[in-house]
């Protein structure tokens, strides 16, 4: 994975320990904002970095990549899942499934650079993005349903 995401365990863990509780009390609200936040990411990737002008051959770029046109696959293929395990806890994820027409998984080779090309992410970046704002969304939630 590429150095230039640095994640702040320490927020992450907290972060962790008030949501574990909050499913608990109220899972509704939980899987609604885990909901918000993944469009968010998943709205900055369709704007940002693939709706644009295709970068040309050869050339990456980890935080600024555009990869293309709002009607390409993979601006399409884009989507949130919400998940809720077995033992409820709750997982949002965002990406693609497009493969090529060899079968190789398109998306996963632009955002992390695999066969010769360089990495052109347009996941990641967006996460690190709407990362604050996302930790804002889940804490005013979280106030909110705890009633403080």
């Amino acid at each position: 994975m590429s150095d230039f995401i640095k994640v702040d365990d320490s927020q992450i863990k907290e972060l962790q320990k008030r949501l574990a509780r909050w499913v608990k009390v109220a899972p509704e609200e939980v899987k609604k904002v885990l909901t918000l936040g993944g469009e968010m990411v998943r709205r900055e990737a369709q704007e940002r970095h693939l709706n644009g002008p295709k970068m040309p051959r050869g050339v990456g770029d980890p935080m600024n990549a555009t990869l293309g046109r709002r009607s390409s696959r993979l601006f399409q293929s884009i989507a949130l899942r919400v998940m809720a395990t077995k033992d409820g806890k709750f997982s949002a994820q965002v990406g693609t499934n497009v493969r090529g027409k060899d079968g190789r998984a398109y998306g996963r080779e632009h955002e992390l650079g695999l066969n010769g090309m360089p990495a052109r992410p347009f996941l990641r970046p967006s996460l690190i993005k709407k990362r604050p704002k996302i930790f804002e969304m889940i804490s005013k939630e979280f106030l909110k349903s705890y009633g403080k």
